[in-house]
């Protein structure tokens, strides 16, 4: 399979650690689509833990409602897939969501330039091979 599709919430077995799709199919994986509220827990009302540093070879990564919890793993996957990724949809539903996690202070929430792990200049290009970009509920200016 070269795309995946998941919804609601991310068990751990599909991509944790030690997931299904993280030990079988990321070296081949081209394509990760995400769709998840962006406050759902699981039973004992925590996130669950998901791993995409093994998926190095995305050309597109979609992420529709993340919760402020998966910002530390969809940079990483970011960061790990920039050169050549081809298309990037992330859509973070309800913004405010963010500043809440964050102290309560959506003014301390993380800006765009975190997420996508660009702070300051990079060393080299960034997302050079970009074609189709699409931020839905994210502020650009902060």
């Amino acid at each position: 399979a070269n795309s995946w599709d998941l919804g609601t919430c991310i068990p751990q077995e599909v991509l944790g650690s030690n997931g299904i799709v993280t030990l079988r199919q990321s070296g081949r994986l081209r394509s990760l689509h995400l769709i998840t509220h962006p406050e759902c827990l699981d039973s004992d009302g925590y996130e669950d833990e998901i791993d995409l540093s093994p998926f190095r070879q995305l050309r597109s990564l979609c992420w529709k409602g993340p919760s402020p919890g998966y910002i530390e793993v969809l940079s990483a996957a970011l960061q790990s897939n920039s050169l050549h990724l081809q298309e990037l949809e992330l859509d973070f539903v309800d913004w405010e969501l963010f500043g809440d996690a964050f102290d309560g202070d959506e003014d301390n929430s993380p800006s765009l330039a975190d997420i996508l792990g660009v702070d300051g200049s990079p060393p080299g290009p960034y997302f050079s091979d970009i074609r189709v970009l699409s931020l839905t509920h994210v502020p650009i200016m902060t």
